[in-house]
């Protein structure tokens, strides 16, 4: 092919391409109106995409879209674009200004004058701190995917959260909502209670979400994920994982163990043992994947944890500082904790590590798996037979709690070490060598008491308490 012919070719192919997309738009009805009329904002015919930055008031935004509306209304365009995207812009309040009740199209209090979008994305708006209710009206039933990203200061504000969910909530058509690296401090009550049959998927990661409170997710029938790494959770309501169940419901009891499991990312945040109350679990009532890991747990108490367990739940709780002592045993009995030496097992609980003391460089010990010859010295009734069995029974998640609260005065939670003093030793840590010659006395003393008694806590248990943390080797005086 000749130079000549090459250069043919390419025009023709251009040329063709051009009449394709302009018969595109025709089809599609898109029309961006000339740049000056929306700066600075930009519109892209092929992408279907409106992209606004540089923003500096609501005023600004609202005639942008006003102008569009009346370009779009003289092509008699449709008034639904694919996405929306407000980046690093001035803006603290979004749909600042008062709404109509109902808001229609024609209203001029619709900041976007009827045109909606099939995705929404908020990104890079440093100044942002509350997006009204009804700002996004016109793309209620419309909107799929919302994507709210590094607005540090969205959400720092109760009031603020609270009006940023009720907003989200409203979006019936929602499948997926990305609000992460924000400043959301709480997921406040209700916060998804109405309901929302289309969404799947919620990533509220890297926030600064300190709890979250009774009902946050009710309305959210068929969600399937929720990842909530990264925050700061110090504090779980006791209905603050409940999801719509229908308990009266055999067959959906039984599409509960059928389904998908529940995904649940809770990773990197302030979690301990008394962060959970002792309910939580049974207003779950649905088989769940709950990843825990890198907390501060150092307990899993059976009276909260068994109806957790009890819908074939599976945990992961890796990189927390448990105690496996007594108040482990009840997983062991249920085996619900991974064993090496049956791997192919069905096991409940597989990352965890115990921590079993301190080295001479103040390092944790840990071990990665615990047998039954560690629990010989436990009592028998540290497995709490009856309170399972009623679990067990139970058929809704009220049933539940009433067994929870008749049994929760027989669980104690004292500390009951799993090793003897001689394990113990090697953990003790070195700044106790350098004390002076009485606590060396004390030490000498405690290692011959405990010798032939063999149990280090009666024994620390007998003597001063100077001596129980000698012998326990895991307290600072």
């Amino acid at each position: 092919m000749t130079q000549i012919d090459f250069k043919s070719f390419i025009t023709t192919v251009m040329m063709l391409i051009a009449i394709v997309l302009k018969q595109i738009d025709q089809t599609l009805g898109l029309v961006c109106p000339p740049n000056d009329l929306i700066a600075p904002c930009k519109c892209a015919n092929y992408l279907n995409l409106i992209e606004c930055s540089n923003i500096t008031d609501d005023g600004s935004l609202r005639r942008i879209f006003q102008n569009l509306r009346q370009e779009l209304d003289r092509d008699n365009s449709r008034l639904i674009y694919d996405e929306f995207k407000l980046v690093q812009s001035q803006l603290e309040i979004i749909g600042g200004e008062k709404k109509a009740e109902k808001p229609s199209p024609s209203s001029n209090d619709d900041i976007f004058a009827g045109i909606g979008f099939r995705r929404i994305s908020l990104n890079r708006n440093s100044r942002l701190k509350r997006i009204e209710p009804e700002t996004f009206a016109s793309s209620f039933n419309i909107t799929n995917e919302i994507i709210i990203e590094d607005n540090e200061l969205l959400g720092q504000d109760r009031d603020d959260c609270v009006v940023l969910f009720d907003g989200l909530n409203r979006f019936t058509g929602l499948n997926t909502l990305h609000l992460t690296d924000n400043g959301v401090s709480v997921i406040p009550e209700n916060a998804f209670n109405r309901q929302q049959p289309a969404l799947r998927e919620l990533f509220l990661t890297d926030n600064r979400i300190e709890r979250i409170e009774n009902n946050a997710f009710i309305g959210l029938s068929s969600l399937q994920m929720i990842n909530l790494d990264g925050n700061l959770i110090e504090h779980l309501a006791s209905r603050s994982l409940e999801l719509p169940v229908d308990d009266q419901n055999e067959s959906t009891d039984r599409l509960r163990f059928e389904q998908k499991p529940l995904k649940l990312f809770l990773r990197s945040n302030r979690l301990q043992t008394d962060s959970f109350p002792l309910t939580i679990f049974a207003s779950l009532q649905r088989r769940s994947y709950l990843n825990l890991n890198l907390n501060n747990l150092t307990k899993l108490p059976q009276i909260i944890f068994q109806s957790f367990f009890k819908h074939r739940s599976l945990l992961s709780i890796a990189k927390n500082p448990l105690q496996c002592d007594c108040d482990f045993l009840w997983m062991m009995e249920q085996n619900f904790l991974y064993n090496s030496s049956d791997p192919k097992r069905d096991y409940l609980l597989r990352d965890y590590q115990c921590m079993i003391g301190i080295d001479d460089d103040g390092n944790q010990e840990l071990i990665e798996e615990v047998n039954r010859n560690d629990f010989e010295h436990c009592p028998s009734e540290a497995n709490n037979r009856p309170f399972r069995d009623c679990i067990t029974k139970a058929s809704n998640r009220f049933e539940e709690i009433e067994c929870i609260e008749s049994y929760r005065s027989q669980f104690s939670y004292n500390h009951k070490p799993r090793y003897k003093s001689t394990q113990l030793n090697r953990s003790i840590p070195k700044y106790y060598l350098d004390s002076p010659l009485i606590f060396i006395l004390i030490i000498v003393i405690v290692q011959f008491y405990c010798h032939f008694h063999l149990c280090s806590f009666q024994c620390c248990q007998s003597l001063s308490l100077t001596a129980t943390m000698v012998c326990l080797g895991s307290r600072k005086f």
